[in-house]
């Protein structure tokens, strides 16, 4: 360890806004830089990163050829990380971090950590195909095993090494007092968006992508909206379906009724304007949003491919994709929507899903693994 800072390789790939992402920036946020820091492993196709956050934190930014590239990929990453002499690589590549472990561990690096943040699909056959050609080698190189549920951990490492204890889950952990939902906000930015005091105002915020299953959002919408006009939907999020669904909310008739906001780096100020929070994912490990939306004490309704880990608070329901759009209308509809929704903090703000606290423990496990080594 150089100075006794603990210097970690964070292996990402593609940066799109994702959970992921958010997920380990909420941690280099609020881990104590002093004792570690974060060098940030992004290839070229990556559209969001907040370099100037992570440098002002002592961290760092490393553009890498994409994995498709594997010669190049393998030859950059080696180079730097025989240059680096890190303590710490950890692979958040889902069924490929098999690949940049591989070479920490040729280079001579002692912690080598394999994180799985995602599950199956379940409806892109292609997809899964590849995942779980891939899956029996996502172990291949690593030390320690990581986790951001127990489902991830399963569908990735299998059963035998998540009963045995092996896998260390690693909570979606968020900065609890961004969240906390405020009057004030919630008054301004619905004044912003045009959002009358009285409209029912369903929310989303996540990537355009297959996972997230935007398309069944506005057939859900446009259900709700048959039963009460003075409704609205805000999507927050950037990706490669975004003009797909904005051509299928136009082809259903509710393009008038909803709004693209793009991505933000401030969504806290959505989740205060909205009444309801909707996830309708495909699959998913675990939504980092799921944990943000209830802190801010809002009524969510999730699919039951988004793990049952998720749900932290009684306002959380789950609803089966298969019940069909009506069925999911009829829930929200059907639900008594006032709350308080300072609830959502005063609950969770001492729970493991509080950031304080988890960049603690993972400091903590590194540390440990650290004075351990190799094994």
């Amino acid at each position: 360890m150089e100075k006794g800072k603990i210097r970690v390789a964070q292996m990402i790939g593609s940066v799109f806004e994702g959970g992921v992402e958010s997920c380990i920036m909420n941690y280099f946020s609020s881990i104590d830089v002093s004792k570690v820091t974060f060098d940030f492993y992004v290839d070229r196709a990556s559209k969001i990163i907040d370099q100037k956050k992570i440098e002002d934190l002592g961290g760092r930014v490393i553009i890498t050829p994409h994995y498709t590239h594997i010669f190049k990929y393998l030859r950059f990453i080696g180079k730097h990380f025989k240059k680096e002499k890190y303590d710490v690589v950890h692979a958040n590549m889902s069924s490929l971090n098999f690949i940049p472990l591989t070479i920490a561990k040729m280079c001579g690096i002692k912690v080598r950590i394999s994180h799985s943040h995602t599950t199956s699909s379940g409806k892109d056959r292609l997809h899964d195909l590849f995942k779980k050609i891939l899956r029996p080698f996502s172990k291949i190189g690593a030390t320690d095993l990581f986790a951001c549920s127990e489902k991830s951990a399963r569908w990735l490492y299998g059963d035998k090494d998540f009963d045995e204890g092996r896998v260390y889950i690693a909570n979606n952990a968020i900065n609890m007092a961004r969240f906390r939902f405020s009057e004030e906000t919630r008054e301004s930015v619905r004044n912003d968006l045009g959002i009358g005091e009285n409209t029912l105002l369903l929310g989303h915020i996540g990537r355009f992508c297959e996972a997230k299953n935007h398309k069944f959002l506005l057939d859900i919408f446009s259900s709700i909206r048959e039963r009460q006009p003075d409704s609205r939907l805000i999507l927050v999020g950037e990706g490669p379906l975004c003009e797909e669904t904005k051509q299928y909310a136009q082809k259903i008739g509710v393009s008038d009724y909803v709004l693209f906001l793009g991505s933000s780096k401030t969504p806290e100020k959505y989740y205060n304007a909205m009444d309801v929070f909707v996830l309708p994912s495909i699959f998913e490990g675990f939504p980092v949003v799921a944990v943000e939306a209830q802190t801010n004490g809002l009524y969510c309704f999730f699919s039951t491919e988004v793990t049952k880990e998720a749900k932290l608070l009684d306002t959380t329901m789950y609803i089966p994709l298969s019940d069909g759009k009506e069925k999911w209308a009829d829930a929200i509809m059907n639900t008594n929507l006032k709350c308080n929704r300072e609830n959502g903090y005063h609950v969770l703000s001492e729970s493991r899903y509080s950031i304080s606290k988890e960049a603690k423990r993972l400091f903590d496990k590194y540390e440990e693994f650290v004075k351990r080594g190799d094994r």
